[in-house]
C-alpha cells in the first residue's frame, strides 16, 4: 500500500508567451511533449501535479503554469514557494523580458530574494541560439540563483530543475527551524 504524501510544494513557472512554460510543466508532470500545447486562456491557471519520492518521503509538487496576465499573476506568485523563470534561448527578447517577472516576484513577495531558477529553454535548437551560456550565468550570479539550459522537447535537465527547487525550499525551511515565511533566500 502506498503511503500518503507527507510534503507538498508549490512551484510557479513564469515567463513570456511562447518560451515553453507549458511544455516544460507538462514534460515534468506527465512525461509528454507537444509542439503546440493548448494555449492558456488569459484568465486560466493550469495546475499540474507530480507525485515523487524524494529522500524517502512521498512528495506532491504543484506546478502552477499560466500565461501571466494581471491579477492572476500576483495571486499565483503569492501562492508559490519557488519560481522557475523561463526564456527561449533562440529569442533574445524573451531573455530581456524575464526581468519584469523577477521584479514582480520581489514586489509581490515583498522580499529582496526568493527561491528562483532561471531556465533557458529550447536547447535542442542550438543552431538558432541567440543567448549564450555565459549571459545566462551572469544573470544567475547577479540574482544569486541557479541557471539551467534545457530542452522541454527532449527532456534534457527538466527533472533536475524541479528537484533542485524543492531542495532549495527544504534548505530554507531547515534554516528557519521548520517555518517557511514569505521572505526566503535563494540557496545555491
Amino acid at each position: 500500500m502506498q503511503s500518503l504524501p507527507s510534503k507538498e510544494y508549490k512551484i510557479a513557472v513564469l515567463g513570456p508567451p511562447g518560451v515553453g512554460k507549458s511544455s516544460l510543466s507538462m514534460q515534468f508532470a506527465c512525461d509528454k511533449f507537444s509542439e503546440y500545447p493548448e494555449l492558456n486562456n488569459y484568465q486560466t491557471l493550469t495546475p499540474y501535479l507530480k507525485y515523487i519520492t524524494l529522500d524517502g518521503e512521498q512528495t506532491i509538487i504543484h506546478i502552477l503554469d499560466t500565461n501571466n496576465q494581471g491579477k492572476l499573476t500576483t495571486d499565483l506568485i503569492s501562492q508559490a514557494q519557488a519560481f522557475i523563470l523561463v526564456f527561449d534561448l533562440t529569442q533574445s527578447e524573451s531573455f530581456l523580458e524575464i526581468d519584469s517577472y523577477y521584479q514582480l516576484i520581489l514586489k509581490t513577495k515583498n522580499c529582496l530574494e526568493v527561491p528562483i531558477v532561471i531556465v533557458g529553454n529550447k536547447l535542442d535548437l542550438y543552431k538558432y541560439r541567440q543567448i549564450d551560456l555565459e549571459t545566462g550565468k551572469r544573470l544567475s550570479m547577479q540574482w544569486r540563483c541557479r541557471y539551467y539550459e534545457i530542452s522541454a522537447k527532449t527532456k534534457t535537465s527538466v527533472d533536475m530543475i524541479f528537484i533542485n527547487c524543492i531542495r532549495d525550499i527544504q534548505k530554507i525551511i531547515s534554516i528557519r527551524n521548520g517555518e517557511l515565511s514569505c521572505c526566503i533566500c535563494c540557496v545555491l
